[in-house]
């Protein structure tokens, strides 16, 4: 009896062994492993990866990795430092990537059926630890000049599979088949998850950037690389039109004085109407260098005041329409006054006075009727709308600035509001409108300064 009583004292121990010797193997496979190649390139182009987005809505688990812009930027350096540059004249592709995930868990129950039967002692596919996904990987690229570059969507597939032994070390046996990373074996006291996931998701994550890469390759290289100088020349545009300080406006104004296209030549004419003196003195400069035709200011020396003025006209229209333009802050704002003072300023020296058009004239009409039935703040935005829309067609016209400065006032937008009635001061009008004006701008100035709201204007 009490070899007995000894036996089954003995069985937990034995239990606790057996169960100490369990095991576990897994393999990682993909379908798409990486090349090797650290020599492939895209000819001369670059790729800057700015955007990443994963979705994944069944789940994640040891296969879908939590990928961030920087991470997987600098795993695409590593693995094609060819290809993957932060140079500002790279490419910026973004990239979405979408997985279709299957953690197992409906094989579960048939996987705990089969270590039953084993009784926990041959190699059995492992609850939990079998997980597979459908990845597709879409790419597009940004270019300022053609528009985003759609690319074809790769698709490849990952599998973890995974055996497992309860009460023997056959565990550790390789699970079959190929794995493209080396495979990862425990006991059953030694669980390390942190790195099955590891594996997995670096697997993975390489797997994505050779998705990348063979998108790529089946796009229109010449037109990717057109696109990255694109994006390029669209930097140096922000250096000159959004620099800090003169200094870095003027060091990129002598950089885009090298380049003989068209655009430059658009960035440089905005240049001109810097605030800073040294800027625009930059700029001319540069235009001359480029070959442009002379500047308005040449022109109006030379007498000729109606070609200046389509200058500006010209200028105005560049400045309100482009997308190299359109970076916002105060700094463009004060560019674009000094633009319309200019020439506001030259319009009353031109004799004969240069036609208003109709459909100019029949907007300001329009804003003038919107004006006089205003009874609320919204009703008077919308003389304040039909005036803009006139001032677009004819920017040199003192007296639609007048009328709009009106209705800003009326709509609570006194800084708007001084600010169209400094343009109409610059027309030199008759001496009695002078001073209604200048008493105006005084009431404006002043009812914004008590509103304490410093609101940035939202036209021209």
């Amino acid at each position: 009896m009490n070899c007995l009583r000894s036996y089954f004292a003995c069985l937990p121990a034995v239990a606790c062994l057996l169960f100490a010797t369990g095991c576990t193997s897994i393999r990682y496979s993909t379908t798409l492993p990486a090349s090797g190649r650290r020599d492939r390139c895209l000819g001369l182009v670059k790729v800057n990866i700015t955007n990443v987005v994963v979705s994944s809505p069944a789940g994640r688990g040891n296969i879908v990795p939590e990928l961030s812009r920087k991470s997987f930027m600098a795993a695409a350096r590593g693995q094609y430092p060819l290809i993957f540059d932060e140079d500002r004249n790279a490419l910026p592709v973004n990239v979405e990537v979408a997985c279709d995930y299957d953690d197992g868990r409906e094989r579960d129950g048939k996987y705990a059926l089969y270590t039953l039967l084993a009784v926990g002692l041959v190699p059995v596919p492992a609850p939990g630890a079998n997980e597979a996904g459908d990845f597709s990987v879409r790419v597009s690229a940004d270019d300022p000049g053609q528009g985003v570059i759609e690319y074809p969507v790769v698709t490849f597939q990952r599998q973890n599979a995974a055996w497992w032994t309860v009460f023997s070390p056959l565990g550790l046996i390789p699970v079959p088949g190929q794995s493209d990373v080396p495979r990862s074996s425990s006991t059953m006291f030694n669980d390390d998850d942190r790195e099955w996931t590891r594996k997995g998701w670096s697997l993975s994550e390489a797997s994505c950037v050779e998705a990348v890469v063979r998108a790529l390759e089946a796009g229109d290289l010449s037109r990717m690389d057109t696109a990255g100088q694109n994006a390029g020349f669209r930097r140096d545009v922000a250096d000159v039109l959004r620099g800090e300080t003169a200094e870095l406006r003027i060091a990129a104004v002598k950089d885009l004085a090298d380049r003989g296209d068209l655009r430059a030549k658009d960035v440089l004419r905005l240049a001109v109407y810097d605030p800073d003196p040294a800027v625009r003195a930059a700029a001319a400069d540069a235009l001359m260098q480029l070959g442009q035709p002379p500047t308005a200011e040449e022109l109006r020396r030379l007498g000729k005041l109606y070609p200046a003025l389509d200058q500006y006209e010209a200028d105005f229209k560049l400045m309100m329409k482009s997308d190299v333009c359109r970076l916002g802050g105060q700094l463009d704002e004060q560019r674009r006054k000094n633009l319309l003072g200019r020439m506001i300023t030259l319009v009353p020296e031109l004799v004969p006075a240069p036609p208003i058009p109709d459909e100019a004239r029949s907007l300001f009409g329009k804003g003038s009727a919107f004006r006089a039935k205003a009874r609320t703040s919204a009703d008077f935005e919308l003389a304040v709308r039909a005036y803009d829309q006139a001032l677009r067609i004819c920017p040199w016209w003192a007296e639609a600035y007048y009328h709009r400065a009106l209705a800003e006032g009326d709509a609570g937008r006194f800084a708007d509001a001084a600010r169209d009635f400094q343009l109409y001061l610059l027309s030199k009008p008759p001496t009695q409108a002078a001073d209604e004006a200048r008493e105006r701008l005084l009431q404006m100035q002043a009812k914004h300064a008590e509103s304490g709201r410093k609101t940035p204007p939202e036209n021209f």
